[in-house]
């Protein structure tokens, strides 16, 4: 069972525990017991789970948050602790199955948590002496369609995104056919855990690590918000994708 305190402040948790475990009046009451052993009710674990506490219903006044796929960015100081704050998606960030059927056409495309939670979460430290650290959770869906060609040699068009599935361990595809298209629905987990070196670059940096070899962001960084765009030079769950991050 999973109880989620973080937005009670800590007067209002001890209250809403009290009227639970203690506070209650009436025979019912008396005669249940709650144990609440083995759950972490502290705050600022909780909080440090889900990031930054500006998503919460802090004042985000002078914060970008705007995400599109498509605006021009580069510029700014990338260097600092960055939380993620949102995230969208142009089809470039699903080159591989475009690589595989140059018809197929993408749609509905949105970034989200990877367990289910609308924003994307995590932290992005770019520290001066040129090394980072990436953890953040993520993940991609959208919808897809393509025509018979495409799907020919796999042998139909529900075989051809379970073929897409088990070569890609981190991509999930199901297609039915319509008519004479295939109509896919596809996820992607887009989540990043790494550490390695960084640099800067003309319009944004670029990253070492050893799982993921070298990668490269287009950014536009300001004092509030950095908005971080995955470039061609990237691998998956970051070509493609703009992330909003904020500190």
């Amino acid at each position: 069972m999973y109880i989620s305190v973080v937005t009670l402040p800590r007067t209002a948790l001890m209250t809403a525990l009290c009227a639970l475990a203690c506070c209650g009046g009436g025979e019912d009451a008396a005669e249940e017991t709650f144990d609440f052993a083995g759950l972490d009710l502290s705050v600022e674990d909780l909080a440090e789970d889900v990031g930054d506490a500006s998503r919460m219903g802090a004042d985000l006044t002078g914060y970008d948050l705007t995400c599109d796929p498509g605006a021009p960015i580069g510029g700014g100081d990338p260097v600092g602790s960055w939380s993620y704050y949102a995230g969208c998606a142009a089809p470039e960030a699903l080159y591989q199955l475009q690589a595989t059927c140059s018809g197929i056409a993408f749609s509905g495309m949105k970034v989200t948590g990877a367990s289910g939670s609308e924003n994307p979460s995590g932290v992005l430290q770019l520290f001066k002496d040129g090394t980072f650290k990436n953890t953040s959770s993520s993940h991609l869906y959208a919808n897809a369609v393509m025509p018979s060609s495409c799907y020919a040699g796999a042998g139909s068009c529900s075989q051809y995104g379970a073929t897409q599935t088990d070569q890609y361990n981190w991509l999930d595809m199901k297609c039915h056919t319509s008519g004479a298209m295939c109509l896919c629905v596809v996820s992607v987990d887009a989540s990043i855990q790494e550490d390695g070196t960084w640099a800067r670059t003309a319009d944004g940096f670029s990253t070492s690590a050893p799982l993921n070899g070298t990668q490269s962001f287009t950014a536009t960084a300001t004092t509030t918000t950095m908005h971080e765009r995955g470039d061609a030079a990237s691998a998956r769950g970051k070509r493609g994708i703009t992330y909003v991050l904020i500190r």
